[in-house]
């Protein structure tokens, strides 16, 4: 995917954040605490130094696409821009134009487990008492009634196992009931991307407001 777009123009960041401990429960254990906090202030951070840098010349002109645990951080963005920025101390100076959000984890997949594990001192300092507190602050499924900071689109396989088809279906659900017209694009597959060749062409005119129902179908992608 980042070959098509550098290939066809676009300036790719791909940012190598320090929440980096594996797959699935392991990322969660190791990352909690982390996760919603301030593992995205550090992405924001980021984005402002390369726009300070000069990696970013036309801030109008900026799109975010996020896979998996990147499909978390790419809602969170969506419903969390303003909250985030101010938890982070940083002046709010752009906005995504729009974000994509693929795969994406909205839920906690594991509530039996994950809910026995003991939050870290400080995000029981920030207020949250619990892990449930903790997932209703964080989790972009309970998070659907806040504005939304650029369009989203989602996709999502109808067999993936993990990060739930259902908790996807849920999080759309949740989100057309506070009237937020986002489209979701089922594939047949499961967790992975589809492997269609011109699935990156998919995104990018997703991103860039143009027709999208003929590739759409060529990929095999239903909207909802």
């Amino acid at each position: 995917m980042i070959h098509h777009y550098t290939l066809h123009g676009w300036g790719v960041i791909i940012p190598q954040e320090s929440l980096r401990t594996g797959y699935g429960w392991r990322h969660f254990e190791k990352g909690l605490g982390e996760m919603g906090r301030g593992n995205l202030h550090q992405l924001l951070h980021v984005f402002y130094d390369a726009q300070a840098k000069g990696f970013m010349p036309d801030i109008d002109q900026v799109h975010l696409y996020g896979h998996s645990y990147g499909g978390f951080v790419a809602t969170s963005f969506a419903l969390r821009w303003a909250e985030l920025h101010k938890e982070a101390n940083l002046k709010e100076k752009f906005r995504f134009q729009s974000i994509v959000a693929d795969a994406a984890c909205v839920n906690l997949a594991s509530p039996s487990l994950i809910f026995s594990l003991a939050l870290p001192d400080d995000v029981v300092a920030d207020g949250d008492a619990s892990i449930e507190d903790y997932s209703r602050r964080i989790m972009p499924i309970h998070r659907v009634k806040d504005s939304l900071s650029a369009p989203l689109f989602v996709v999502h396989g109808k067999t993936d196992v993990r990060c739930s088809a259902a908790h996807a279906q849920e999080f759309m659900t949740g989100l057309k009931a506070a009237r937020k017209d986002v489209p979701l694009f089922w594939h047949e597959g499961g967790h992975n991307p589809p492997a269609h060749p011109r699935y990156p062409e998919f995104v990018a005119a997703l991103m860039e407001g143009k027709p999208t129902n003929a590739l759409a179908a060529e990929i095999g992608l239903s909207v909802e």
